[in-house]
């Protein structure tokens, strides 16, 4: 009896759970929107704010890139990091990173 029990909670429990993991439907959060405007007066607008200055030219994130100008030219950049290479080699494999 004592195993029926057991078994019966297991079921009762399972089924419980069940219940509670349903979800009601979903709804979009703008599912009640309605737009006035047509899609090309949106656009119409939209290109005249960016003539008139009112909206950002580019999406900066904080990462722009600037590069330093370098005093060196490229074949000697390119030397030194061979020779780099040459005396940090441990193994003596060949690098595909400095083309030797």
């Amino acid at each position: 009896m004592n195993t029926t029990h057991l078994v019966l909670f297991a079921v009762l429990a399972t089924a419980a759970a069940g219940i509670q993991a349903q979800q009601a439907e979903f709804r979009a959060p703008d599912s009640g929107f309605h737009s006035s405007l047509t899609r090309a007066e949106v656009r119409a607008d939209q290109r005249d704010a960016f003539v008139a200055g009112l909206t950002p030219q580019k999406m900066h994130d904080g990462q722009d890139m600037h590069y330093a100008a370098g005093s060196q030219a490229r074949r000697d950049v390119r030397a030194d990091a061979i020779q780099s290479a040459r005396l940090h080699r441990r193994d003596g494999t060949r690098s595909i990173y400095f083309g030797d």
